[in-house]
């Protein structure tokens, strides 16, 4: 701005000092010439003046570019967040989107036709179809160029969430240039985003061979976090553990911080599913610390939402719901589609807990609702699981039975053994409720079996906790004691108190069941003192109710000796 005042006064003083320059050269002009003059004069000093203010006050390239692509980036309708260096790949999209928009500024000032008005209409709607329609017709043949074109259209369409022409650009690309990482890396994301694993995987290999090869460390850390999120859909916690301990190491040698972060992240979400909890809580604080300095607001509410589910299984609710409330409110604003399902997820298990199945279900139906609209097969797989969970809560069990069967369809397909070994305990649950026991037992052990398998304390308390029910139906109440205490050991050490919780519950109905009235208030009422500090009010409900029952049973057992 300083620049412009110093030019309207060289300018004002040009036309003072020509005025001057004119009156002496012409005295005996008449008055009204010499006004119409000076008036011409000034009006071309004012038009000079209004155009210099104009070009100052608008936007330059480089700040149309930036305004658009911002834009754009806020409202995708794509899944950036899932990958291990989403950071990266919006940095690359961003680049890509730019040169999108600079080669339509180009063809505007080619006289092009078809693009006039273009960037207007981006800069006032950010809707990408015109863009991407622009950019198909308007390729260039020569192959280096049409690498880049096809670079900018799969990044356009992928913003757009027109995924099959993404894909055929990126093959395009492949076709001409098979080792080109940055087309592999996005073709694995694709594969991923779609469950297609075995594919993903062969994508993030290649990108890490070709790394290693040229000495991209950076490339490197970013193909082994992506390998170690592979390996952790299919249950291989141990895999999954050591890729992303790799990628830390490259990240901490290089001290690239946001790649740090999000190792520490998918770290603590592995030991999460491993039942070690304090062990997630301390990698995902790490994140958050990082985060926090850095400013990334994605990595904030990923760390967010992922402690609110440390805190639910503890028991924390209400902590665990301003985690998971926080994580949404970032997450709607950046418009992280998976997320927001994932954030909906959360809150719907957290009214569950509370009881509210209604609120529960309305979270889940929104959850499952994105997740079918942007074909995110894990996502919905869980979504059938909850949905399924609730249903039997309400006494539903032809409904839930179908979604459990749905949800492990799915699992099934992604090979996805976590998901697996939650939808056969569910399912275990159902045939029990409908007094099917050999088929209930013959769940929850398929159920055990993977669990012990991969170490999933969690599903594995789930599942002696449930053979210990079964088991105390058939009155067998010493075999059910075992299965119990062998689902208390791992909650107590794991510190899930709603799980532990119903562990004492299970055992106070076992020496209820053996005539044992006062070591069964006991292990009520340390069920109750749990229910009561994380606010599950329907299950205190239940136990105030079955101790005092047993208590008016044992009083008039007494007044009638």
């Amino acid at each position: 701005m300083k620049w412009l005042i110093l030019i309207v006064c060289v300018l004002f003083a040009a036309v003072i000092a020509t005025l001057e320059i004119w009156k002496r050269l012409v005295p005996d002009k008449s008055e009204i010439a010499l006004k119409i003059e000076i008036a011409v004069v000034a009006l071309v000093f004012v038009g000079a003046v209004c155009g210099l203010i104009k070009e100052a006050l608008s936007p330059s390239t480089e700040e149309i570019i930036e305004e658009v692509t911002q834009k754009i980036i806020k409202q995708r309708t794509v899944p950036l967040e899932e990958l291990s260096t989403a950071n990266e790949k919006i940095g690359r999209l961003k680049e890509q989107l730019a040169r999108a928009i600079q080669r339509v500024m180009e063809l505007e000032r080619q006289g092009v036709k078809d693009v006039e008005g273009l960037i207007q209409e981006l800069r006032k709607t950010g809707d990408l179809g015109r863009l991407l329609a622009v950019l198909e017709r308007n390729r260039d043949v020569h192959k280096d160029h049409l690498i880049d074109r096809n670079r900018e259209i799969a990044a356009v369409a992928y913003l757009k969430g027109n995924i099959e022409k993404a894909i055929a650009a990126l093959d395009e690309i492949l076709t001409i240039l098979p080792d080109d990482m940055s087309a592999l890396n996005d073709r694995g994301h694709i594969y991923k985003l779609r469950g297609e694993l075995n594919q993903a995987e062969h994508c993030y290999k290649r990108v890490s061979e070709l790394a290693q090869k040229i000495t991209d460390e950076t490339a490197q850390a970013g193909a082994l976090g992506n390998l170690g999120l592979i390996y952790k859909i299919r249950g291989d916690l141990n895999k999954a553990e050591q890729m992303h301990l790799k990628s830390l190491e490259i990240a901490e040698k290089l001290d690239i911080r946001e790649i740090m972060a999000i190792q520490y992240n998918n770290l603590g979400q592995i030991y999460n599913t491993r039942g070690d909890l304090d062990r997630a809580e301390q990698m995902l604080k790490k994140s958050l610390e990082i985060d926090e300095k850095l400013g990334q607001l994605e990595g904030l509410a990923t760390e967010y939402d992922n402690l609110g589910v440390i805190y639910r299984k503890r028991g924390d609710l209400d902590n665990a719901e301003q985690m998971h409330l926080k994580a949404l409110d970032i997450n709607k604003k950046l418009r992280r589609l998976v997320w927001i399902a994932g954030n909906y997820c959360s809150l719907g298990i957290i009214n569950y807990e509370r009881g509210n199945l209604d609120k529960a279900e309305q979270m889940h139906l929104k959850s499952m609702e994105i997740y079918e609209k942007i074909g995110h097969q894990q996502g919905m797989a869980r979504e059938y699981g909850n949905l399924g969970v609730t249903y039997k809560e309400r006494g539903d069990l032809d409904k839930s039975e179908q979604m459990f069967c749905k949800g492990l369809q799915i699992d099934e397909k992604l090979s996805h053994l976590e998901g697996m070994a939650a939808k056969y305990g569910n399912l275990g649950n159902v045939y029990q409720m409908r007094g099917d026991f050999i088929k209930a037992e013959k769940m929850h052990l398929r159920s055990l079996e993977i669990a012990e398998k991969l170490g999933l304390q969690g599903i594995m308390a789930d599942q002696y906790g449930n053979l210990g029910i079964i088991y105390s139906i058939q009155g067998d109440l010493d075999k059910a004691e075992q299965m119990y205490l062998k689902s208390l050991e791992i909650t107590e050490r794991a510190g899930m108190l709603p799980v532990t919780a119903k562990q004492y519950c299970n055992l106070g109905s076992v020496y209820q069941q053996r005539g044992d009235a006062e070591k069964a208030i006991e292990y009520w009422e340390k069920a109750l003192d749990i229910f009561k500090k994380v606010g599950m009010q329907l299950e205190v409900e239940k136990v105030q109710g079955a101790i005092d029952e047993l208590k008016k049973k044992g009083k008039g057992k007494r007044e009638g000796n």
